[in-house]
């Protein structure tokens, strides 16, 4: 699935809150394939304000951190 950057996702809520069209209006709008995200990203902003469209991935390290990690793990036996 696609992902969408906040700033995309703030713009069709901000667009939806100022009554520029429906969900479904603004997912056809800007060629989203359904419009049950922008009701996902509504009710997020509704429960948690606009920082709530940010992603919730974890950190990602570079490969080179990794394998450090890994080295020393094997090396300690954790």
């Amino acid at each position: 699935m696609k992902q969408y950057s906040y700033k995309f996702k703030c713009k069709i809520v901000k667009n939806y809150q100022r009554g520029e069209g429906s969900g479904e209006d603004l997912a056809q709008k800007y060629s989203m394939p359904t419009a049950s995200l922008v009701s996902r990203w509504i009710q997020q902003v509704q429960n948690g304000g606009l920082k709530a469209l940010r992603s919730s991935k974890g950190a990602r390290y570079p490969v080179d951190y990794k394998l450090e990690v890994v080295d020393y793990c094997l090396k300690n036996r954790h």
